[in-house]
């Protein structure tokens, strides 16, 4: 169970004064579910996720 929404995370950083700079979902590609079937549903939802924020000076 999860207890906080992606953007509940998101705007936790912002309300703190990050800037969100980047946000990306990798998926994987066919030569990678070719290798690793077991993960084939992994090129539709991102397992994970990717942020880049920084805090101005």
């Amino acid at each position: 169970m999860y207890h906080r929404t992606i953007s509940e995370w998101l705007n936790l950083l912002i309300d703190v004064g990050f800037v969100l700079e980047k946000f990306v979902e990798p998926k994987a590609n066919d030569e990678i579910t070719s290798q690793y079937p077991q993960i084939k549903d992994a090129q539709v939802v991102a397992y994970f996720f990717q942020v880049r924020c920084r805090k101005p000076s």
